[in-house]
């Protein structure tokens, strides 16, 4: 993906382009997974420090850009960009810390009373994975 569709995620949201903001959204996007905070912080650690990771994660989650999602102490983040992806089921193991989403295995949004609207739905499973069962 290139950094024309980094620079028109951040400027159809009012943010100003930043190379930091440039390099975060290209993790986001060659992503087949959400990414934890720790391997964005592993990933980035050649162009920004913790600090102007975190509050750059902040920005673009506060924007719509990317969405949190909570898993273990630090969430896993995904690319909102992506979204055309119906509601699935997203597995974290407690031994690797590796996230595996199940598209396959999708959620039914049920309906709700007439006067509420759903913005986000989190379904995150933690246990352990198929790798981690056999050793």
């Amino acid at each position: 993906m290139t950094t024309s569709i980094q620079v028109k995620l951040l400027t159809q949201k009012g943010l100003s382009v930043t190379h930091v903001r440039e390099q975060l959204l290209g993790l986001f996007l060659n992503a087949q997974k959400p990414l934890s905070r720790q391997f964005i912080e592993e990933q980035a650690k050649e162009w920004a420090d913790r600090v102007t990771i975190y509050r750059n994660l902040i920005v673009l989650t506060e924007k719509g850009i990317i969405r949190k999602i909570s898993a273990d102490e630090g969430g896993l983040y995904l690319l909102v960009y992506k979204k055309e992806r119906k509601q699935h089921l997203h597995f974290q193991c407690r031994n690797c810390h590796e996230i595996f989403c199940f598209e396959n295995i999708e959620i039914e949004e049920k309906r709700l009373p007439k006067n509420f609207k759903i913005e986000n739905i989190e379904f995150t499973a933690t246990g352990l994975c198929e790798k981690c069962l056999k050793s």
